[in-house]
């Protein structure tokens, strides 16, 4: 800073400059301090935030609640968010100075401690990843590695410890690949455990307790999974794939199921005969695939069984080898 040689503007010039010398070291000292999270932190979604996310970030909430014993707030505009917030979204939808530089695979993620680009005084948890899903994944492994909360806590009954504050490193970066196998999930198979455990109420129209399926759903992208198989023998209209849908995991079928048609429900007296009556099984085929929202992300099973998962060639004696 230049000061002019004239004896009291020198001492006003040299006052102003210690002051901006010392407001300039407090900026740096704020930098380079821990983000301390506590109850009062604020959860921050752009408006429009696709459901799943929405989902995640409400399971996020709560993890939050049970360490701190305290609500955090999930706001919407930026200038609602407190001065330490957690940041949730997909990359495409972050100011450009917020945004990681190397998760940009699908379902990659990252997690980072950044200035928020509407206000230098803000501080925020960043929380994303390049799509739906690497943006879930990176919600769930903050509150793992940070929070102490287990993936499978609805199992095994764990709860995180509670605390008053936790402190993240200013300068927390950290990126994840996506996981090596393309698919992965649970496959709900021969659910008889569990519609004898939480059976769903008759306004579902369903077998499995919606509540507790969703609680399956949410183990399954805790873990990083990214598919379900929801049920053996259901309808494209079960109740139990919309909610996968709403969650943001792809639907597959049972392997019995070809094309998702419900074979074990074959009306009776219909032949099930490729080899005699291909158009009665073609028919059946794209039925049970218009039959699926249209948006539902599928992984079609293509696979031919018999009838009630009995081999094939017990309705077909011409396929015998």
């Amino acid at each position: 800073m230049n000061c002019p040689a004239h004896r009291g503007t020198v001492a006003t010039c040299l006052a102003t400059a210690a002051i901006l010398a010392a407001g300039s070291s407090g900026a740096h000292a704020t930098a380079r301090a821990p983000l301390i999270l506590t109850g009062h932190v604020t959860l921050l979604e752009r408006p429009g935030t696709p459901k799943p996310i929405r989902l995640a970030a409400a399971d996020l909430q709560r993890d939050l609640t049970k360490v701190f014993g305290i609500q955090p707030r999930i706001v919407t505009r930026r200038s609602a968010a407190g001065p330490v917030t957690i940041l949730v979204g997909s990359e495409e939808h972050l100011p450009a100075s917020m945004r990681p530089h190397g998760a940009s695979a699908p379902e990659s993620f990252s997690i980072a401690v950044r200035r928020a680009a509407w206000d230098p005084s803000v501080r925020a948890v960043v929380l994303t990843g390049p799509d739906v899903l690497g943006t879930i994944y990176a919600i769930y492994q903050f509150s793992q590695d940070y929070l102490g909360v287990d993936p499978m806590y609805y199992w095994t009954g764990s709860r995180p410890p509670r605390r008053t504050s936790i402190a993240l490193p200013a300068r927390l970066s950290r990126i994840f690949l996506p996981p090596r196998f393309k698919y992965r999930g649970f496959f709900i198979n021969d659910e008889d455990l569990l519609t004898g455990w939480a059976p769903a109420p008759k306004a579902e129209h369903t077998g499995i307790s919606l509540a507790v399926m969703n609680r399956i759903y949410e183990t399954i992208l805790r873990l990083k999974g990214n598919m379900v198989v929801p049920g053996t023998w259901i309808f494209p209209d079960d109740p139990r794939i919309r909610l996968a849908g709403e969650r943001g995991l792809i639907v597959t079928q049972h392997h019995a199921m070809p094309l998702g048609v419900n074979v074990a429900r074959w009306p009776a007296g219909v032949p099930y005969n490729f080899s005699t009556h291909p158009e009665i099984l073609e028919r059946a085929w794209r039925d049970a695939v218009a039959a699926y929202d249209p948006h539902q992300r599928i992984l079609w099973e293509v696979g031919l069984r018999g009838l009630s998962d009995e081999s094939y060639a017990a309705a077909d004696p011409s396929v015998r080898g």
